[in-house]
């Protein structure tokens, strides 16, 4: 009740007394449950279809349609063809989830049932639903087809060719989602996300039909009424005590879209302003001082970005817009994602990664975030967010249309200042750039904030990559549903920090938070001669300190420094998470990985056990949870073989038993492969030290010797790389 109180008191008075009109709203629904639903007066169908042909447009893209659609052939050819080719597949109900998964849903589309178990979920009252419930297979999936994103290929297909098959296959998907989802029952009114994302898609699939001649009065009328139902249930369920945080902004950003684009419903001014001043009020609460999302995940951050631009795109046209404070954040966020490299497609993956999107305007691969990064350049006319490339540019002509193309095409790229060394410091973050091309990612920040859900157990860790690929990687996140592979992808073993006695920095409460989490502090950082590092901390509940320093040398390579203080004799583990690749370990404990980034050598500089893992799997589940659904690749999905894309990473090799798992990287959402993953240990006593050196595309093997001991008891090393030498005085206990 605390933990409720807490949360309802960030929305001041109409949030505390929002969530008791909550409570009583649920209850009534429970009551009337079974009774017939008040209609909706709609009137004339005739009359609401010309009420709405004679308003103008409000998305800008829809202005001019004959131009947009023209602009796209014109310029995005291959996107053309993608969506004439989703749109075919979503007309014999196949549907493309996380950017990856084929799923085949059969002649008749059970939109209850969970797409990668064939699990179907009962008509239950939503509110009575347990989400976290196993039985109910993957709800995650089962929601992204739900979602129904994939009408807007549909529809964007039907203003391709005016072929009117697209049409009439909206109007049969959502004749028979209506049908089975009656209002209030079952799991796709258990989200209040969920139903906002769903409006969204259903609001663009009718403004595309409405645009292209494909809207029919019964068409119109059904939309209408779902949205009335859909717009209903979010302002009376908004996430402001359940998840508020990218639930409550994709919430708001419904309500805007339905109170600009459907106006003729009665509650419609009342729920645009409702979510416009969610919108405005949130980021101050979850937008840090340098513009980084709470949670800590690059991909929510980028979710909520996604949110905010399209939020400023109908505030502006509804004649609304927001505030200069609330534009100043979205700027900061902006900011923050060219930060982390998502301008040039080189984004460092912090946190969780489960594949969602706001709206898919463009036809770009999953954790290529340059669409968000051209809207962004294109409305705000900033030269210094323009991705590379022209592809990104489909988004901006999608949600801007062609005036917002042609001042996408008007700006002049240019580097944001202090790219070589940005440092996000309320994010806890900083990126290290080579003249090579190559990146370090140094992650310090905190990852447990109350009302943080996405954050990992993952402090201190770094990420490293070069301009063709990953080299060092976050291992992702995989799954939502598994309690042993969701506690792994987001443990601290699963990623490139330090592990003390096997644990995590935090207790898990569940699969979306944490307790008793470790403090993170950073320490700040020097530059002298050949050498710039930055240094930050970590204090566990048990007492003991983590202290890392990462140096770079010479602009050439790094040096992770690792020292742990306290007391008694414990087990440090020092994990470097290759990308899929071929890696190889000599009797000295070097490590030499030839990944998709290009080579990497890892190399001890202390005495320690060396030793290379792969496709280890755990060899026991919790109790009372059933086995997990097949993989894709390796089982059905949707009731049919599931179907991998072009380019995917081949079915999983049969998985070595071991206590726990170690080895996998998640590349997308769903999917889990093996993967090297290199460890460094010792077992002593307190304090310990330990080094490792990193140097990418090496011609040579590193070679690292100790040169002499100093008197506080600090051991000096020489660096040898490519013929050149650096020397290094780094804490040791001399016991070691």
């Amino acid at each position: 009740m605390i933990e409720v109180l807490r949360k309802a008191n960030r929305a001041g008075l109409a949030g505390a007394a929002d969530r008791i009109l909550q409570i009583g709203r649920t209850h009534a629904e429970r009551r009337a449950l079974g009774r017939p639903a008040p209609g909706l007066t709609l009137g004339d169908h005739d009359r609401l279809l010309e009420q709405a042909r004679a308003r103008p447009p409000l998305l800008p893209a829809l202005a001019d349609i004959a131009a947009t659609v023209r602009l796209a052939r014109e310029r995005f050819p291959a996107a053309v063809a993608a969506t004439l080719a989703a749109a075919e597949r979503s007309c014999a109900h196949r549907f493309t989830l996380f950017g990856w998964l084929e799923a085949d849903a059969g002649a008749e589309i059970n939109w209850l049932r969970e797409p990668t178990t064939g699990i179907v979920c009962p008509l239950d009252f939503w509110a009575g639903i347990a989400l976290e419930d196993s039985h109910l297979g993957n709800l995650r999936a089962l929601w992204e087809l739900n979602r129904h994103q994939h009408l807007l290929d549909l529809a964007r297909a039907l203003c391709f060719t005016g072929d009117h098959r697209f049409a009439d296959e909206i109007a049969r998907q959502l004749a028979s989602w209506v049908s089975q989802n009656p209002r209030g029952l079952g799991v796709n009114w258990a989200g209040s996300l969920e139903v906002a994302l769903r409006v969204v898609a259903w609001l663009w699939a009718r403004a595309l039909l409405l645009a292209s001649g494909g809207l029919t009065p019964p068409l119109n009328a059904e939309f209408l009424a779902a949205l009335q139902a859909s717009g209903t249930h979010i302002a009376r369920h908004l996430s402001h005590t359940y998840s508020p945080n990218t639930h409550l902004l994709g919430e708001a950003l419904g309500l805007i879209y339905l109170g600009a684009l459907v106006p003729e419903l009665a509650a419609a001014r009342r729920w645009f302003a409702l979510g416009r001043r969610i919108l405005i009020r949130e980021a101050r609460y979850q937008v840090l001082d340098d513009g980084f999302h709470f949670e800590h995940s690059t991909w929510y951050h980028r979710f909520a970005t996604d949110l905010y631009l399209h939020a400023a795109v109908l505030c502006e046209r509804a004649g609304a817009p927001f505030p200069a404070p609330t534009r100043e954040t979205i700027f900061q966020m902006l900011d923050c994602l060219a930060a982390l490299g998502a301008r040039t497609n080189e984004t460092a993956l912090i946190g969780d990664d489960d594949g969602g999107q706001a709206l898919p305007l463009a036809h770009l691969l999953p954790g290529d975030f340059r669409d968000t990064m051209a809207v962004g350049a294109a409305l705000f006319q900033r030269g210094d967010l323009k991705p590379e490339g022209d592809e990104p540019a489909e988004a901006a002509l999608w949600l801007l249309g062609p005036e917002g193309l042609a001042a996408y095409d008007s700006l002049q790229a240019s580097a944001p200042a202090g790219e070589s060394y940005p440092r996000l410091s309320a994010a806890g973050v900083t990126i290290m750039r080579l003249p090579t091309g190559h990146s370090l990612a140094f992650d310090y920040g905190d990852f447990a904030a109350p009302d943080s859900a996405h954050g990992h157990a993952g402090a201190l860790a770094i990420q490293i990559r070069s301009q063709s690929g990953p080299m060092l990687i976050d291992a992702g996140t995989y799954t939502y549903a598994d309690p042993a592979w969701r506690s792994y992808f987001r443990g601290t073993g699963a990623h490139n920090t330090l592990v003390l006695d096997g644990g995590n920095q935090a207790q898990e409460r569940g699969p979306f938070a944490w307790a008793a989490p470790c403090k993170a502090d950073y320490l700040g950082w020097t530059q002298q001669h050949d050498f710039k590092q930055d240094e930050a901390e970590c204090r566990w509940r048990s007492g003991a300190v983590h202290w890392r320093r990462v140096v770079q040398v010479k602009r050439r390579y790094w040096i992770i420094v690792d020292v742990v203080s306290g007391s008694g004799e414990h087990l440090l583990e020092q994990w470097f998470h290759f990308p899929p690749c071929q890696a190889a370990l000599d009797a000295e404990g070097r490590c030499l990985a030839h990944t998709p980034g290009g080579p990497l050598w890892v190399v001890p500089g202390l005495p320690c056990e060396a030793r290379l893992v792969e496709g280890q799997a755990p060899d026991a589940r919790p109790a009372g949870w059933p086995a997990p659904p097949p993989s894709a690749g390796e089982g059905r999905v949707g009731g049919k073989m599931g179907a991998m894309r072009p380019g995917s990473p081949p079915p999983q090799s049969s998985p070595i038993k071991g206590e726990v798992p170690q080895g996998w990287v998640s590349d997308a959402f769903g999917r889990k492969q093996p993967a090297p993953a290199l460890c460094y240990r010792v077992s002593a006593a307190l304090p310990v030290t330990l080094v490792a050196v990193i140097v990418p595309s090496a011609d040579e093997s590193p070679s690292i010797s100790r040169v002499g001991t100093s008197d506080s008891g600090g051991v000096g090393l020489e660096i040898r790389v490519d013929g050149a030498s650096h020397h290094l005085d780094v804490p040791q206990p001399l016991s070691l």
